[in-house]
């Protein structure tokens, strides 16, 4: 699974205004213009991104692939790989997520410079591991990993929960259409100019 945003263009109705060497260099100068357009959509996604959410990782700014057009193929396509939209989808579009296992784990320790959890992958394996730490549940029906030590006590360090809720904060698509609306008629008459000038 994938998500997607594609630019595309129907350049027949434009024809018949064209002279015969521009008609010839339309298919070139679109394919060009599109791709334009998709990496200037990827460069403007990077920083959307590191506005919209909270210190998101370079692998995260790293998610948007362009899948360029040709000369037969009249769109170019902009998209979160299946990698980064495991997680991603839940910024893009909200809704529940629900534990692969047996739950969601949330730590309260300390966070790496990008607010997660350091050793989050294998955050349970990891705490269970060490000394002094076990899993239960407080009176207060709260569910999770435990550290015991002789002076503190017993404190919690990590949190079960059965799902997690999430809104809308990465407005994709939004993003993608006010590049493409302002990029694609400058990218695409730049070029066609440039494909005249070359022209044999």
């Amino acid at each position: 699974m994938t998500v997607q945003v594609s630019v595309k263009l129907d350049v027949s109705k434009v024809k018949r205004y064209l002279s015969n060497v521009e008609k010839k260099q339309i298919p070139f100068a679109s394919a060009q213009a599109l791709n334009d357009t998709q990496f200037d959509n990827r460069q403007n996604m990077v920083k959307a991104v590191s506005v919209d959410l909270d210190r998101p990782t370079p692998f995260t700014k790293r998610g948007f692939r362009v899948i360029k057009a040709s000369k037969r193929k009249l769109w170019a396509d902009l998209e979160i790989p299946p990698d980064r939209l495991k997680y991603m989808r839940y910024q893009i579009f909200g809704g529940t997520r629900l534990p692969r296992s047996r739950v969601i784990i949330i730590g309260t320790g300390k966070r790496n410079q990008y607010g997660n959890t350091r050793g989050m992958r294998n955050l349970r394996n990891t705490l269970l591991n060490r000394a002094g730490h076990f899993e239960g549940e407080s009176r207060n029906g709260t569910a999770g990993i435990w550290k015991y030590q002789k002076r503190k006590g017993v404190t919690l360090v990590a949190i079960y929960v059965d799902k997690a809720q999430y809104r809308p904060r990465f407005n994709f698509f939004k993003h993608a259409r006010r590049v493409t609306n302002a990029r694609f008629v400058p990218n695409f008459n730049r070029r066609l100019k440039q494909a005249l000038l070359t022209a044999r």
